[in-house]
């Protein structure tokens, strides 16, 4: 269930997602009419809520030229830059991500006709449990698509780890 927030802001809200989480949505339409931002968010606790609103935020600022792409740390919706911003351009038809796996934060890009890519990673370690994932833009000129994401379960090893001791033989 999609909660609807203001500012165009909508949070899913059957369940949190974690701690170890991912986030993604594709950009059907791009708005052209400006420096509008868009973002997706993790690890939310209390979205909604204003004063209380704790977890991590991918931010894409559309820029004349490559866009802008940061990574803020969310405390009672005050918001903390984790370092320098990344540039990466997007348009109508891409897609992009955000992941938390334990204290690394990574943002990722994927073209229309192509594949995932990481644009960059920050590091943080003051929010670690589950939360809610949520998107938005500041303009109603932004189309969304395949919104999704949840928790990022590790792949099972092909083999067990005492197949890779060697054999003890006889003596």
């Amino acid at each position: 269930l999609l909660v609807a927030l203001p500012f165009g802001e909508s949070y899913w809200s059957a369940t949190t997602f974690g701690p170890d989480t991912e986030v993604f949505v594709t950009i059907a339409t791009k708005d052209t009419t400006g420096a509008e931002d868009i973002f997706i968010d993790l690890r939310l606790a209390s979205p909604g809520v204003a004063a209380s609103t704790d977890g991590y935020e991918l931010l894409l600022d559309n820029q004349a030229g490559d866009d802008r792409w940061r990574i803020f740390r969310i405390d009672d919706n005050v918001f903390t830059l984790l370092g320098a911003a990344m540039t990466t351009e997007y348009a109508s038809g891409d897609s992009f991500g955000f992941e938390a796996i334990g204290s690394t934060l990574t943002a990722y890009f994927k073209a229309a006709a192509g594949s995932w890519g990481a644009v960059g990673n920050r590091t943080d370690t003051t929010y670690t449990a589950a939360g809610n994932i949520d998107f938005g833009a500041a303009s109603t000129d932004y189309i969304f698509d395949d919104f999704g994401g949840g928790t990022v379960v590790a792949a099972a090893l092909p083999y067990q780890p005492w197949q890779l001791r060697a054999p003890v033989l006889a003596q």
